[in-house]
């Protein structure tokens, strides 16, 4: 008997599943709000928020990439990560 074309939990797709996140110029608003607002953080950063600030710089950069290659899902995850760093720094 051949085995179905199925697995038991049923079809494999390589397709990301994006239903439900934002689309890719609301991503790239995001980020570039977020730029704005550790931009706009004008007092001085003891070196703990320092190394934040620098961990919210790099989260956007791979956000940004991720973006042009077109992994939404990297690109919101990398985007919302550098969002609740910022808000420990606001």
């Amino acid at each position: 008997e051949e085995p179905p074309n199925t697995t038991p939990i049923g079809q494999l797709s390589a397709s990301p599943n994006t239903q439900g996140l934002p689309n890719s110029s609301a991503i790239a608003r995001q980020i570039q709000t977020i730029q704005q607002q550790l931009k706009g953080i004008k007092r001085a950063l003891n070196p703990r928020e320092q190394r934040t600030a620098s961990q919210i710089r790099t989260f956007l950069s791979k956000a940004t990439n991720a973006l042009q290659a077109g992994d939404l899902d990297g690109a919101n995850t990398l985007t919302v990560k550098a969002r609740v760093l910022l808000s420990e720094l606001q």
